[in-house]
């Protein structure tokens, strides 16, 4: 009874590290991308839409750094929305990677709880000329689970949940 005991609790502690490091919290001062991210690879624009987002943070404010296989030059809009709060940002793939400037509360830490993390592709026709012959005029080309329809044209969204803690 008392070996039993000792292995559950030592699977508890392991189970608690474990799911303790994963998902997406921003911890007070991750401030570097972690190994996971900087080694991550996505398929090819052709094989649908990806992304891989690291919330990084700093003094209380956050910024996220990001991979995707969306076109180099594409726009990406950023809205960041909380209890009481939101805050817009955009930037430009370049590599393959995009980052944001810090999302902060008038220039402080945001407060701790529960955001959501939306980042949106515009429609083709704001995009540069050679971006549209990538996803079509109209995004006709976007594929995957992102992919949603903006009038008559197709958008890229992409949601995620951030735990500021």
């Amino acid at each position: 009874m008392f070996n039993n005991r000792i292995s559950f609790l030592g699977v508890l502690v392991i189970l608690v590290v474990a799911l303790s490091s994963f998902g997406c919290s921003a911890d007070s001062q991750k401030n570097e991308p972690s190994n996971a991210f900087k080694e991550a690879k996505l398929p090819p624009f052709n094989s649908g839409v990806d992304f891989v987002i690291e919330t990084l943070s700093k003094d209380g404010k956050v910024r996220f750094m990001g991979k995707t296989n969306l076109p180099d030059g594409i726009t990406l809009m950023f809205t960041f929305r909380g209890v009481g709060y939101t805050a817009q940002n955009k930037a430009i793939v370049n590599a393959g990677t995009f980052e944001t400037s810090s999302f902060s509360k008038e220039g402080g830490s945001l407060p701790k709880g529960g955001y959501i993390l939306e980042i949106l592709t515009p429609i083709a026709a704001v995009q540069e000329p050679r971006i549209r012959d990538i996803v079509g005029s109209n995004g006709e080309n976007y594929k995957g689970n992102y992919v949603t329809t903006f009038n008559r044209d197709k958008i890229i969204s992409y949601t995620k949940s951030v735990d500021i803690k």
